[in-house]
């Protein structure tokens, strides 16, 4: 949030961007863009290029004024589902992406490269997590391990101290 305040890059923070965090976070081993994370940003941000390609270009190439938007919707999903099937990766957030320019009033260059930014920033985010993660769980797992010895312990005190009675 502040990257975007100081730079002034709006959609550096784009909803898209919030589906994939909560698919990456919620499950990271069987998410599919979490386990292939590289692609994740590869795919984002060709498709986010392409629609912002079509959003530039549809509108000079149209002879009807009302039918660009149309066209230009319709290409941008094409060309997420040309990416995804091109990476052969489920990643479904691509589709927003690339359709995102076509309802947008005011679409720059700008928006590829914040989808890139972002995309990237989230990723290093989550690998950074994960070795956090694989560095604390034998931590975390011989602190439960030492509690459940303790308790089978305190356990077994009581359960004589009963028998005695």
């Amino acid at each position: 949030m502040v990257l975007v305040v100081l730079i002034g890059w709006r959609f550096l923070i784009f909803p898209p961007l919030l589906v994939i965090t909560y698919e990456m976070i919620r499950a990271p081993k069987t998410c599919p863009w979490a386990v292939r994370p590289l692609h994740l940003i590869v795919a984002m941000t060709i498709g986010a290029a392409g629609g912002w390609t079509f959003h530039v270009t549809v509108p000079l190439v149209s002879v009807e004024v009302s039918w660009h938007e149309p066209i230009r919707a319709l290409l941008s999903v094409a060309w997420g589902v040309v990416v995804l099937v091109a990476l052969n990766i489920h990643i479904p957030p691509v589709l927003a992406a690339s359709l995102l320019p076509a309802v947008m009033d005011e679409v720059t260059w700008r928006y590829p490269v914040a989808v890139l930014i972002s995309t990237t920033l989230l990723v290093l985010c989550f690998l950074l997590n994960q070795v956090i993660v694989a560095w604390i769980q034998p931590i975390l797992d011989r602190y439960e391990a030492r509690k459940q010895d303790e308790k089978k312990e305190k356990d077994k005190y009581t359960s004589d101290s009963d028998e005695e009675f």
